[in-house]
């Protein structure tokens, strides 16, 4: 009974839930009150864990040295247990969790004793749940990359040569702007969109690489970051209460309508990918994503979407990831200076203009 209350805890809490969830029908809603149930006899369960093994630690070290703090510690605690017992008698008790005294007979430091055992099923059970967790959301992430990149290519076929395009591109990211640049967890997502679109739209003539070579063409920058960032802030914004993937959906359609997805690759080897690998990598390490600049976006257009971020100086984080240079005669930057662009009537500048 323990493990399986303590179990409903943890996944409830750990597991980032679908935002696709309706809550209209009755089973639905009778379902939640019952999983919320759950977690708070999972919470209660807990603290009495907590409870108990912090009782026999003072108990363990008042008979080496007697403290007189340590004894008045001990009967608070023993109180708090004992009122929680009155309210929670049946849970306690099904859990084991009732009588104090079976766990203060042994020594906690004894690896055999019975809250240790306890202990050890809980953290068990905790670092399952956390994989589950990162389980959940890669698959999570993984498909709302491609619900985005479906969205974005059948509403955009074209590149961002077109006015409609770079409008409706500025109008995705000031929205999401908006919307999220009170909640400090969205800040270095949005520095480091900043800093690759800076870093691109001011090229230079001539550009040195890590080894000193030096390139007559300039590169195509590239974000490599961890896809956590994109899931993290889920549901801490007030705007989403009823969509805790409203901030990730958010930030994928920022990044399609700006950026191209590198997809991972073993471009060396030429061999296949262990998926079942790659998969326990990203887990350990998070989800790396790739993203770099589209070679087909002119300079302008990219000062034009920079217009509409906020600077870096308004942003509490810095740019998370890491970018980085890629210069690749096979497909070099092409329209920098606009040639392919869709011609901007005189008056158009005005219409992408922040009122103060």
């Amino acid at each position: 009974m323990f493990g399986r209350t303590v179990r409903c805890f943890y996944d409830r809490n750990l597991l980032l839930e679908s935002s696709s969830c309706s809550l209209a029908s009755f089973d639905l809603v009778e379902e939640k009150k019952v999983d919320e149930d759950q977690t708070k006899s999972g919470a209660e369960v807990l603290a009495a864990l907590d409870r108990i093994s912090a009782i026999c630690s003072l108990v363990a070290s008042i008979d080496t040295v007697r403290n007189e703090d340590q004894v008045t510690l001990i009967t608070t605690l023993r109180k708090e247990h004992q009122l929680a017992a009155e309210i929670q008698h049946d849970l306690l008790e099904q859990c084991g969790l009732l009588d104090v005294e079976r766990f203060t007979i042994e020594l906690p430091k004894n690896d055999k004793s019975l809250l240790q055992h306890y202990i050890g099923t809980r953290d068990t059970i905790r670092r399952e749940s956390h994989r589950l967790s990162m389980l959940h959301r890669h698959n999570m992430l993984h498909e709302l990359l491609e619900q985005s990149a479906k969205s974005f290519l059948s509403i955009h076929p074209t590149r961002l040569t077109e006015i409609k395009h770079v409008e409706d591109t500025i109008a995705t990211i000031r929205r999401f702007v908006k919307k999220y640049q009170s909640n400090i967890g969205s800040h270095s997502f949005l520095a480091g969109l900043r800093r690759i679109i800076e870093l691109q739209s001011n090229p230079k003539s001539l550009e040195c690489n890590k080894n000193g070579i030096i390139h007559n063409l300039p590169g195509i920058i590239r974000w490599n970051f961890f896809g956590f960032v994109l899931t993290e802030a889920c549901g801490s914004c007030l705007h989403d209460k009823d969509d805790e993937l409203a901030y990730a959906r958010g930030a994928t359609t920022v990044l399609y309508s700006v950026l191209v997805r590198v997809e991972k690759q073993d471009v060396e080897s030429g061999e296949p990918i262990n998926q079942d690998k790659q998969i326990s990598d990203e887990l350990s390490d998070g989800l790396m994503l790739a993203f770099e600049i589209d070679k087909y976006i002119s300079n302008a257009n990219l000062r034009r979407i920079l217009s509409v971020l906020p600077d870096q100086k308004s942003l509490d984080s810095r740019a998370t990831g890491k970018l980085e240079t890629l210069y690749d005669p096979g497909r070099p930057r092409k329209n920098i200076n606009g040639e392919l662009d869709e011609a901007w009537p005189w008056f158009a500048e005005l219409k992408l203009c922040n009122l103060l």
